[in-house]
């Protein structure tokens, strides 16, 4: 009787020590560099983060499964830094510092090319494919492909030798292109024409377009702006979100990242917001953000993060790697000890689900690996 009280009590003990609040949604991804400055790149399956850090300078990095790893890129074993990519028929196409690059569909490792009508150097800031035509943003220039990037021809845009098609965005009725210094262009006819549409910004130095139903926004360096007439006249954003550094869309949902205020979402397109931080470290700033599949990663001062959208909890996958496994069940005794995982998302590890992550979580995770009980489940 003593031997089980004496275990009630020390069962209490432990729950009230280490019982943890189960609404953490966002978990870090593995990442040893240093960064001060990510910018995340959505293609196909992968992620590839453009990082910067004084040591180590400007580079690029993918993620073929979720941020659970990440690749160095590179060319001929030289280091490559991607500031932009698009999807092709079977191959990957990448603008860098040094014009155009292709990679087989794993994104490590790229080669050179020279495609007829491109500018054989210098950056290639944008990228977009619409339909069956490939934009690319430089500076003084748009150039376009109706060939899958084999050739390339001006695009009738005019703006100034300095100037730099910084971003695109597009819909099945208007294509737009953002300038760091001239602000926005708008083209209803497939590309075959460019206007200005700069009514009412009140700066011309774009940093990002979207698209959202109706709404079009263009987030810039004084603030975010956002036309409900399709580019033709602009009024500053007065939501009273500030401070945003990135917008994505994700299944009719915004998502904002800020700086020092970590990430908001929009159900109605921008007029309201709710913070989604759960997981994320007080005053954390997100400089980009990307969707990729049904995950949002985040580039922040702390790392890159990975926050899973409208996907059922997956008992026992604590890791995130889709396996429930023997791993998974260490993971949990670590975490009830006290030592902290690269990756471990609490929602997954409370598996017979009584709002408390414990050690009898592990040992239901190592009976099911073991096929001593058929499944893991809160019933």
């Amino acid at each position: 009787m003593k031997k089980k009280l004496s275990f009630f009590l020390l069962s209490l003990l432990f729950l009230t020590l280490f019982s943890v609040s189960l609404q953490a949604q966002w978990f870090k991804t593995p990442w040893d560099q240093n960064i001060a400055y990510a910018r995340l790149l959505s293609v196909q399956d992968k992620v590839i983060a453009r990082v910067w850090d004084s040591e180590e300078g400007n580079r690029s990095y993918v993620t073929p499964d979720r941020g659970m790893s990440w690749a160095l890129t590179n060319s001929l074993g030289q280091e490559l830094e991607v500031l932009s990519v698009v999807s092709l028929s079977n191959t990957l196409l990448a603008g860098t510092w040094d014009a155009l690059y292709v990679a087989a569909f794993d994104g490590q490792v790229w080669n050179r090319v020279f495609p007829a009508g491109m500018a054989e150097s210098g950056p290639v800031w944008a990228l977009l494919k619409s339909d069956n035509q490939i934009f690319a943003g430089g500076t003084g220039a748009l150039f376009v492909s109706s060939d899958n990037g084999n050739s390339w021809s001006n695009g009738a845009i005019d703006m100034a030798d300095s100037s730099r098609i910084m971003c695109f965005a597009s819909d099945s009725h208007l294509l737009l292109a953002g300038s760091d210094s001239e602000g926005v262009f708008i083209s209803s006819d497939a590309g075959a024409s460019w206007e200005q549409a700069n009514t009412g910004l009140g700066d011309l130095r774009m940093t990002q377009l979207l698209i959202s139903g109706s709404r079009i926004f263009a987030l810039t360096l004084k603030g975010l702006f956002i036309s409900d007439n399709r580019g033709q006249t602009w009024a500053a954003d007065t939501s009273g979100l500030k401070n945003i550094n990135c917008l994505v869309l994700a299944d009719n949902k915004l998502f904002a990242g800020t700086e020092a205020k970590g990430v908001y979402s929009s159900s109605n397109n921008g007029l309201a917001w709710t913070a989604v931080n759960s997981g994320l470290p007080e005053k954390t700033s997100v400089w980009s953000l990307a969707i990729n599949y049904s995950s949002l990663f985040a580039g922040t001062s702390s790392g890159i993060w990975r926050l899973d959208l409208d996907v059922e909890a997956v008992l026992g996958d604590v890791n995130g790697d889709n396996f429930v496994n023997i791993v998974d069940a260490l993971l949990i005794a670590q975490f009830y000890v006290g030592i902290d995982a690269a990756v471990f998302i609490e929602a997954n590890a409370d598996v017979d689900c009584n709002n408390a992550i414990n050690i009898v979580d592990a040992l239901l995770i190592a009976q099911f690996y073991v096929k001593l009980i058929p499944e893991l489940s809160c019933q």
